[in-house]
């Protein structure tokens, strides 16, 4: 796409800002970045508020200097968390001047811990959001793992907090896993990102004296927060075709004269590569696209039953509400169970449940190509950390309708 005049001079103009003016801006940075150091929450407070209102630096590099006191916000809340002051904690977070992951992933926590899984949920969905979008957060590979933990984690309290509020807006968009799982299929539908033109690469290296500006006086954000520790992340189902002690149930086809009964437009887009971007700018998000290709569903059923409950037809009911609003034109449902009763029983059951789910979602008027598999209580979950849930949460997460969305 070719600039126009007015965003020609603009970038003019900015490229031809005086030295002192990025000397300005660099000393103006080197305030705010001094107040980090006091260990007080006022002192960052009112030096963000002059560096908000008073600096010389351009608006990218202010939103992400606002980006980056939060996150020490965050650090030192995470410091005050570890040391169980969690009203603290929660203190520390209040009024933070801009949106940071860490932010948000340290209010998920608090909010575990005082035993509200939905709007831990909320939080981990939106970090995942917020540490995937390029505009909001600086790309940085570093990343990769935790976006890769935050998924889980927003996964994990989704199913506990029995809601697909957090992935699905009121909409019918996708939020947080569902958007990076949506991301994923937009990606292969997209395939590779046009080349950037050669007039413009230059000045988006020199407009944002924030991010490429080298000087040790300017300062250099630090999108890694030691004190927050972070697991590296495991492969989902990566060795199960070399598994032979595991015969996997075949996907169910579908019904072969049911996908061409309608028309499905797609509504929800999302958004692969912005224009003018380099695709590294979206490594964070392409690998969280990858982690997320599998959703789990909090759809609910009886005791020892495949049939849905009350929960579970809303659940059901919320998912198929997306599916038509998506367009999606095939997908599988995965049928999972825990480790109660006979691996036979709970093989047969997690094909049941998921059949289940496809006949309610076709019923719903989801006209995509439905698979269905099962397997039971042979994969468990990748748990973040097995020992923060009690027996019944633990369960609770393992019985699950995993979502995997096709081209």
């Amino acid at each position: 796409m070719k600039r126009t005049l007015l965003s020609t001079l603009m970038a003019g103009a900015v490229l031809a800002l005086p030295t002192t003016a990025l000397a300005d801006c660099a000393s103006d940075l080197g305030a705010l970045k001094a107040s980090y150091d006091s260990g007080s929450k006022d002192a960052i407070l009112q030096a963000a508020e002059t560096f908000r209102t008073t600096s010389s630096c351009s608006e990218p590099t202010v939103v992400r200097a606002m980006s980056d006191a939060s996150g020490i916000l965050a650090r030192m809340a995470q410091q005050l968390f570890a040391a169980g002051d969690i009203d603290g904690a929660e203190e520390m977070l209040k009024g933070a001047p801009g949106l940071h992951w860490a932010v948000q992933v340290t209010r998920a926590e608090i909010a575990v811990k005082r035993g509200d899984r939905l709007a831990a949920a909320k939080l981990y969905n939106a970090a995942l959001d917020t540490i995937t979008d390029p505009a909001i957060t600086k790309p940085n590979p570093a990343l990769v793992p935790i976006a890769d933990r935050i998924t889980r984690l927003g996964q994990e309290n989704l199913m506990l907090a029995g809601s697909l509020e957090p992935i699905v807006t009121r909409s019918g968009g996708a939020s947080g896993v569902l958007k990076s799982a949506m991301r994923g299929i937009a990606i292969e539908a997209y395939g590779t990102k046009p080349p950037v033109e050669d007039d413009y690469v230059e000045d988006v290296k020199k407009d944002d004296d924030y991010v490429e500006e080298k000087n040790d006086d300017v300062y250099v954000d630090d999108d890694g927060y030691a004190d927050i520790v972070y697991v590296e992340p495991e492969p989902v189902y990566e060795d199960s075709e070399k598994d032979n002690d595991i015969a996997y149930v075949q996907p169910v086809e579908p019904e072969p004269d049911y996908y061409v009964k309608a028309e499905v437009k797609t509504e929800v887009k999302v958004e692969v590569y912005a224009e003018n971007k380099p695709k590294e700018d979206y490594i964070v998000a392409d690998k969280a696209a990858e982690a997320a290709k599998i959703v789990y569903l909090p759809i609910q059923f009886g005791f020892d039953s495949f049939e849905l409950d009350p929960s579970g037809v809303k659940a059901a009911d919320t998912v198929a509400d997306f599916l038509i609003k998506s367009g999606i034109k095939s997908l599988t449902l995965v049928g999972h169970t825990d480790e109660k009763g006979s691996d036979a029983y709970n093989l047969t059951l997690s094909v049941k449940r998921a059949a289940s789910v496809r006949r309610h979602l076709q019923a719903k008027g989801v006209y995509a190509q439905i698979y269905v598999e099962g397997v039971g209580e042979r994969h468990p979950p990748k748990y973040t950390d097995i020992n923060a849930y009690s027996d019944e949460e633990r369960r609770a997460i393992a019985r699950r309708v995993e979502l995997v969305l096709h081209q």
